[in-house]
Order: C-alpha cells, then structure tokens, then sequence
C-alpha cells in the first residue's frame, strides 16, 4: 500500500496513477467538491484521461456535519415546497428537526435568564458526522472517462445509474432521521 498525502499538481497525480496501474493500493486525498469533479480535478491537472481510467478504482467524498443536540433540537413541521424542491415525498415527512433559536439570551417572563443547556453551551449542535459520496469505477465508466474529452455527467449519471448515493442524498438521510438540521446540510453541501 501506498499512501500520500495530498494530491496538489501534476507530477504527485501521475505518480500517484501509475503506482495504482502496476498494482499497488493507493490511498490519497484531493480537493474537489464531490466523487465525479475528482476524476475531473485530476484530469485538469494534466493525467491523462485513459490513464485516470486505468488507475481509480473508488473514490470517497466527505464532509462533516455537525449533529443537533439530542437535548436542545426542536421539531418542526417542513414546508411542503423545500421537501419537494429536495425531491422528498410531501405526504411521508411529517417532521424535521433544527436548533432552537439562540438560547444564550432567552429570558423568562420576569426577564431572569433561562439556563442554558449544559450539553450544547445553547449552540444546538453537539458532536459530527459524516456524510458520504463513494464512487466505485465500473468498465462503462472507465471507458465514459477514457475518451479524449470525457463527459463527466454521463459518468455521474452512470454512477448514480449504479446506486451511488450523493452526499446530498446522504445528508438528507441524516436530516430525515433527527441526526442533522437541513440548514446545516445546506451550510455543508454548497
């Protein structure tokens, strides 16, 4: 196994293909916001496409989402326009959750402070998670990116065809079950 720590140009790119193309197990890390665009970050820096083919074998995108306090979050009925925009059935969502408003400057009606909750500090988040993208390369997508221009939404879209999950669609799996809010998902997945 090989493993290095960023790639940043074109040298440490082709290095790192044609160590995978003579079969050793590459891990490394790039910059790119999602699966697809990573295939076309390192063909932008000067790999060749059917050399990018050859040597990918997966790649993962993550991010971290901040998880709403268990204590704190406050549920909340969504407005049937965001879950369709979301492509979310309307009529199977009944509720989402989010932080409460800023608790660090709530007052009762006698205007003495309300505790702030000890496990949040009144934030509404405690903790992360991750979302995740994985991109696994098949024969149809190695030779989508092997042409002289590769089409990078045919490689998505055979991707997706091949049950690869977004990390938005993973996110808003975490939304769906309580874990994360849709503000913090749309803060991570711009």
């Amino acid at each position: 196994m090989i493993y290095i720590g960023e790639i940043r140009d074109q040298e440490t790119a082709e290095i790192a293909c044609q160590a995978a193309q003579t079969g050793h197990m590459v891990f490394t890390t790039l910059h790119a916001n999602d699966t697809v665009t990573a295939l076309g970050r390192l063909i932008d820096l000067g790999v060749q496409p059917y050399m990018v083919a050859d040597a990918v074998s997966a790649i993962l995108g993550q991010r971290l989402v901040r998880l709403l306090c268990p204590r704190c979050k406050v549920r909340y009925k969504p407005n049937p326009d965001v879950l369709r925009k979301l492509n979310l059935p309307v009529e199977k969502i009944n509720y989402f959750y989010r932080p409460p408003e800023d608790t660090r400057d709530r007052r009762d009606e006698s205007g003495e402070p309300l505790p702030v909750c000890e496990k949040c500090g009144g934030t509404g988040y405690y903790g992360r998670t991750g979302i995740f993208e994985l991109l696994e390369m098949t024969d149809r997508s190695r030779d989508l990116i092997r042409c002289d221009n590769p089409n990078l939404n045919a490689v998505r879209y055979e991707a997706i065809k091949n049950g690869m999950r977004s990390l938005q669609e993973d996110g808003l799996r975490q939304v769906i079950e309580g874990k994360t809010s849709i503000q913090e998902l749309t803060r991570v997945s711009k």
